[in-house]
């Protein structure tokens, strides 16, 4: 029988394998909320667990759940969220697997916010993600794969919080060359590079809460100052994070700040942290209650001569009861 006679013959036999190998692969999916959006998922691991499938996302900013069904979500499978819209991802601690190309040119994603228990980060899991400027390694990640990061040219620094993970050749390429930040006591980083990466000991702490908050508590408005807080490691501080009941308000790169637009009578907290290139430090927090300032006027009807003349009156009369009154102790 000569090639061509059994080229069909082979791709039967080829049909026939992967019918087999898919019948054993549960490829049935659902849907599951993601923020204004939706994802897939599947069923793993005998049913126990949850894996996130492909599906294109809308959503700005996407938080997936750590269970769905009472299940814990495990897995982001491959291509899962690939070429999504996506400006920020947020990862649950439940998930310990990032599957190959699982976010690959989302274009518009700029925050990755990855859970502590993720232990694996497959093939190109970044690859494309051409907004994404850094991102944070956790220190449950003990596998980096190979162009996990490739074609990511904003992408300056990668922040490792726990020892060197082992990796597959290269996590970088095509136009990526970040800076490699590691903490101070961690295992496997090696300085001025690591993986032919420029690499260099994070800052160990952050800072310091800002000193002497003060607020003053004017009509529907409260003023604010303080004084600079020490920063860490000698890095400067770049600017001042102000937060309202909780809620991010501005950030200021002076010590002080006005915050308008309040209702009077009603209790607000503020606090201040400062920021330097890692992240914000300790803040240090102050009440203020606005309210209409009240001002007391002279009675109507006097002028500043008999205002003066009045107060010069009220000064004598309490000098000579004094005086009286010593005198009167001093007699026998």
């Amino acid at each position: 029988m000569n090639v061509r006679s059994r080229a069909p013959v082979l791709l039967l036999s080829a049909l026939i394998l992967v019918s087999g190998i898919l019948a054993g692969i549960d490829l049935s999916t659902s849907t599951a909320s993601a923020g204004n959006d939706s994802f897939g998922y599947r069923l793993i691991n005998d049913d126990s667990e949850v894996e996130i499938t492909p599906r294109y996302v809308y959503a700005d900013d996407v938080v997936i759940p750590d269970s769905i069904d009472g299940k814990p979500v495990t897995s982001i499978g491959i291509l899962a969220f690939k070429g999504s819209g996506m400006t920020s991802i947020t990862i649950p601690d439940s998930v310990t697997h990032i599957g190959g190309a699982a976010f690959r040119s989302c274009l518009q994603l700029t925050s990755v916010n990855i859970g502590n228990g993720v232990t694996t980060i497959d093939i190109m899991a970044f690859d494309n993600c051409q907004a994404l400027s850094s991102i944070t390694i956790p220190g449950s990640v003990t596998y980096l794969s190979r162009y996990a990061f490739t074609n990511c040219p904003s992408l300056t620094a990668i922040i490792f919080e726990g020892d060197a993970p082992s990796v597959n050749g290269s996590f970088v390429g095509r136009g990526t060359n970040p800076t490699i930040y590691y903490r101070d006591g961690a295992s496997g980083f090696t300085t001025p590079y690591w993986m032919d990466l420029p690499c260099q000991p994070l800052l160990t702490s952050m800072p310091n809460a800002p000193l002497n908050l003060v607020a003053v508590a004017g009509d529907a408005q409260v003023f604010l100052n303080w004084s600079a807080s020490a920063s860490a490691s000698g890095s400067d501080i770049d600017y001042y994070t102000l937060y309202v009941n909780g809620v991010e308000h501005g950030t200021f790169t002076a010590t002080s700040a006005v915050v308008t637009g309040l209702v009077n009578g009603e209790t607000y907290e503020f606090n201040v942290s400062a920021h330097h290139s890692f992240g914000n430090g300790q803040n240090t927090t102050v009440t203020a209650v606005p309210s209409v300032q009240k001002t007391t006027s002279p009675p109507s009807g006097l002028d500043d001569g008999m205002i003066f003349i009045g107060v010069v009156t009220a000064v004598t009369i309490a000098i000579l009861a004094a005086v009286l009154f010593i005198r009167r102790r001093s007699l026998p």
